[in-house]
């Protein structure tokens, strides 16, 4: 049985949805952690609730 992070990241993939082109393979974006360095103001983030980032695969040190 696929779980609802599989079958969304299918979902999105299959829309043509940025960022998603791996689907439900990991899929490592470390130049995104600089963004919220460069707002101007404080900022809410809601870090997405399909993301894992303490995945077994990540390699430790990336972050």
């Amino acid at each position: 049985m696929r779980s609802r992070s599989e079958i969304m990241a299918h979902l999105l993939q299959a829309m043509g949805t940025p960022r998603y082109e791996n689907g439900f393979q990991l899929s490592l974006m470390p130049g995104r952690l600089s963004q919220p360095l460069e707002r101007k103001r404080a900022t809410m983030y809601f870090v997405n609730s399909i993301s894992d980032l303490f995945h077994e695969e990540v390699p430790s040190g990336i972050w």
